[in-house]
This record gives structure tokens, C-alpha cells and sequence, in this order.
């Protein structure tokens, strides 16, 4: 709703998808959004020194010394029942189709009137 109320030069739009599995596609233009230079070197935050000590204060920073896991997205198929997947592209297909989300069941025939 904000980037069709404030457009593009206000709201960057992103994708957890996309940033992980095309990180330079997506950051060099945030860098741009957001005035700042693109370094290569964003790309290895994983080897900073101070990337490792942060990842070992908490198991839920352990993946920070670690480049982007390319695929790591999409584990609600193996997480979710089909019902409970439908169910959700039921009430949230529309939002699913907006965003580029690709759905697992086919989009229902509407259950309105003509």
C-alpha cells in the first residue's frame, strides 16, 4: 500500500527471496535508494571480524559468519500440511500474486456472482 501511495522514490520494495538468492541484483539499487556507494565488499559480511564474534553470541546469529544461503527460503512446504497451504493462499493469494509469489494451488474460481 505504501510504495503505490508514495512510489518508488520513497519505498524500496525487496523480497526475502531475491535478496538471499540475488544479493548484488538486489543491494546495489538499496545502495542507490538510499545514497550510498555499492562495494563489492558488502557481499562478504560474513568474513568481517566482527561478524564472527557477534555470530557466536546467540544461536539465532550463528548463520552471520556465513555467506547468504541462496535457497534458504521456502521451508513452509516442508513445515505446513497441503490443507494448511491452501488455506493460506485462500485467504492470501491475492496478496501471494501481487508480490510475485508463485502458489501451490491453483487461484480458486471466485465465489461471487458473475
Amino acid at each position: 500500500a505504501l510504495l503505490g501511495l508514495l512510489g518508488p522514490e520513497r519505498v524500496f520494495f525487496q523480497r526475502y527471496e531475491d535478496r538471499v538468492s540475488r544479493p548484488q541484483d538486489v543491494l546495489e539499487p538499496l545502495c542507490k535508494f538510499l545514497g550510498l556507494r555499492f562495494e563489492p565488499a558488502m557481499l562478504d559480511f560474513h568474513a568481517a571480524e566482527e561478524t564472527a564474534r557477534l555470530s557466536q553470541t546467540s544461536g539465532a546469529r550463528a548463520n552471520l559468519a556465513k555467506p547468504l544461503m541462496a535457497s534458504n527460503f521456502g521451508k513452509y512446504r516442508q513445515s505446513l500440511s497441503k490443507g494448511d497451504i491452501r488455506t493460506v493462499e485462500i485467504w492470501l493469494g491475492d496478496l501471494m500474486d501481487r508480490f510475485g509469489y508463485a502458489r501451490d494451488f491453483p487461484k480458486p474460481a471466485s465465489l461471487g456472482g458473475p
